[in-house]
Order: C-alpha cells, then structure tokens, then sequence
C-alpha cells in the first residue's frame, strides 16, 4: 500500500552506540532510523525532555481537572439533562433533610436519657 505514518522512526535506546544498533538491524522494518542513545548529544535530549514533560504536564492538568470535576459534581451536571439533574438534586436534597432531622432527633432522645 506504501503507507508510512512516520517517515523516518527514531529508536530510543540505552547503553553504547553499538548495541543500538544491532538492535535497529532485529526490527527490519525496511526503513532507515536514527538511534537516540548514550551517544546523542545532551542538547538533543535535554529538548526533547522539555517536549515531553510538557506533554505529561499537561496530560496531568487534564486528569486532575477530570477529577476535580467528578468530585464537585459538575462532570455530573454537564453529563446529564437538565431536568433530571434537578430531579436529582431535589431528591438528594430531601433524602439530606429526612437524614438530619433523624440525627437530631437522635441526639435529643440521648440527652434527655
């Protein structure tokens, strides 16, 4: 088909230059690639490193807002309809009520003992 999603692929790999690249020669997947190892220049990785901590930077802001949203409910309200969120809400909010009255009802009957 000669579809190629990446034109020339570059192979992350520790140890010497060496042993690299008898690893790239096992892949065999009939294109040439550059071996980022021990001997690639500190300039080269240390920019590479900037990209990627960006990236799980901001893939962590994503999951941390993700969390935040389910955990206020907004994730909650966003998902659902507006009508039945407000039938939820109503019916939280008088399950919420009934609970505290019987608490306090409980604290009163215990004091009074």
């Amino acid at each position: 088909m000669g579809y190629c999603h990446v034109a020339q692929p570059v192979y992350l790999a520790t140890g010497e230059l060496r042993d690299a690249l008898e690893n790239l020669e096992l892949l065999k997947d009939g294109y040439n690639g550059d071996v980022i190892g021990e001997a690639t220049p500190d300039a080269l990785v240390s920019e590479f490193m900037k990209g990627e901590k960006a990236l799980i930077d901001k893939i962590l802001q994503t999951e941390i807002n993700i969390f935040r949203a389910i955990r206020d409910g907004t994730a909650l309200m966003q998902h659902m309809e507006d009508f039945y969120y407000i039938s939820l809400l109503e019916s939280v909010r008088s399950n919420y009520q009934t609970v505290g009255r019987l608490e306090s009802n409980e604290k009163d009957r215990i004091s009074v003992s």
